[in-house]
């Protein structure tokens, strides 16, 4: 009877070794940082371009001038209708002040040169605002397609892809042991290029999805994590390991 029960604590021993030796083990994976967001841009006229102020891997702010095409015409407009709208503007005001000296008409009518001069101007300014492509968001200009003087087709050729800092993830293939360490929204570590000293980063990511299928061959899972933004220390195209770190609690094992 002692023997036996000898046998038992010390298998019940082993396990409890085996278990924490394999809860001790971190998963680790590696992968490149990705942007969850990309704008491709296209011309919505047909103009020659004037001017590209970026380059690609350049890093702009939102509302940066990312393309010129060509916009005398529409500029010359603009400044045309801006002076009949003040001329319009003045008569209109001087035709307030001599009620008595013009009929109820011509008030009627300076007004709606006013309202028709300020419609004039907001399309002018539309259609030369049509010729400035710029920057919706914070990101990096991750290819350029078009040269200064080439015309791109109307809605057809793309002029330049940005990818936005604010929604980058990498997506990792994990071993199937990790499997059961993993759930979304928990934190996991991120390592972004930490072979290189000079940039090295570690911060925090989340889990985003755990992809429901295995490799058959591989015997692996994929994982999507969220990598938050910091800064420019953390860009698309950059090599990073996750580190995801075991349950703390052991399975409890009763006799």
């Amino acid at each position: 009877m002692i023997g036996r029960q000898v046998s038992f604590w010390c298998l019940v021993g082993f396990a409890v070794g085996l278990l924490a030796q394999i809860a001790s083990a971190a998963v680790v994976g590696e992968g490149v940082i990705s942007s969850d967001e990309k704008v491709s841009f296209r011309s919505q006229m047909a103009a020659p371009v004037q001017k590209i102020p970026v380059k690609e891997g350049q890093l702009v702010r939102r509302w940066d001038l990312l393309v010129e095409l060509d916009n005398d015409v529409q500029r010359a407009q603009v400044a045309q209708i801006e002076l009949q709208l003040q001329i319009a503007k003045r008569e209109y005001e001087r035709n307030l002040t001599v009620p008595d000296l013009i009929t109820e008409k011509e008030l009627d009518l300076s007004r709606d040169a006013v309202n028709q001069a300020e419609a004039q101007l907001a399309v002018a300014k539309a259609n030369l605002e049509n010729t400035l492509i710029k920057a919706p968001f914070d990101g990096i200009i991750s290819r350029i397609y078009v040269r200064v003087g080439d015309t791109p087709r109307v809605s057809d050729t793309v002029l330049l892809d940005l990818l936005s800092l604010d929604k980058l993830y990498v997506e990792v293939a994990l071993p199937l042991s990790g499997l059961p360490l993993i759930r979304t929204g928990m934190a996991v570590q991120l390592d972004v290029e930490s072979q290189i000293a000079s940039i090295k980063t570690s911060l925090k990511g989340t889990v985003l999805y755990v992809y429901p299928e295995i490799d058959s061959i591989t015997r692996m899972f994929r994982a999507k994590i969220e990598v938050p933004r910091k800064g420019l220390l953390v860009l698309p195209g950059m090599f990073v390991k996750v580190v995801i770190e075991p349950r703390r609690e052991l399975p409890s094992l009763s006799r």
